[in-house]
């Protein structure tokens, strides 16, 4: 029977520590640079990686707020198509700010769940769970 050495397992330990440090720092540092209103974008589609066919999405509609995420034709069309599960105050102009942050939040959760899907990174999942949960603590319906 073959067994490794605890020093190994220590060893593959940290590794695995670093790498979860690493991917912990990238995902919150990402989340974080989505609320700057004023933010270089990369020359990429931040949900999946592309490089062609790069347009921006407003993470709370066009007309509540000019914070966007640049993102492929593909990631843009699911992200517009889950904004329009959003209900008719969604399309309302002039809403209360409250209002109009819980609509980024609502996009912020919907970015998140599909960078989550594409990258296969569960940090991006669990923060877009949190999210739901804490400022939709309703159930965590974020399209009530």
């Amino acid at each position: 029977m073959y067994s490794q050495s605890p020093l190994c397992i220590d060893e593959i330990l940290m590794d695995v520590r670093d790498t979860i440090e690493k991917e912990y720092s990238k995902a919150s540092n990402w989340v974080l640079s989505l609320f700057e209103y004023e933010r270089e974008l990369p020359k990429y589609c931040e949900i999946c990686g592309a490089t062609k066919g790069l347009e921006r999405h407003h993470i709370a509609g066009r007309k509540h707020d000019s914070r966007v995420v640049l993102v492929c034709k593909e990631c843009h069309q699911h992200l517009s198509a889950k904004q329009n599960l959003w209900g008719e105050e969604w399309l309302k102009r002039g809403l209360p700010t409250e209002k109009r942050h819980k609509f980024f939040l609502r996009g912020l959760i919907d970015i998140l769940e599909l960078k989550a899907y594409k990258t296969q990174n569960f940090f991006y999942e669990r923060i877009a769970r949190e999210i739901a949960l804490r400022c939709f603590p309703l159930g965590g319906n974020k399209y009530e």
